[in-house]
């Protein structure tokens, strides 16, 4: 679920970082920037599930 969720900040904070280059604001679009890279780095590192010995798989729970 926190993949998703920094998906969806990296997209709106690439919005407001190029709206406010377009903008030239610049104190506004080095913080989106900063918000970017922090909800990418965030959601790559959700991408890898570590499975601790013992166990043989990973529960999936959105299953139907």
């Amino acid at each position: 679920m926190l993949f998703v969720i920094a998906l969806l900040a990296a997209i709106a904070a690439g919005f407001v970082y190029f709206n406010a280059k377009r903008r030239v604001n610049k104190s506004e679009s080095t913080l989106a920037l900063v918000g970017l890279v922090i909800a990418i780095l965030i959601a790559f590192m959700q991408v890898w599930t570590i499975i601790p010995a013992g166990h043989v798989g990973v529960i999936d729970f959105l299953a139907m």
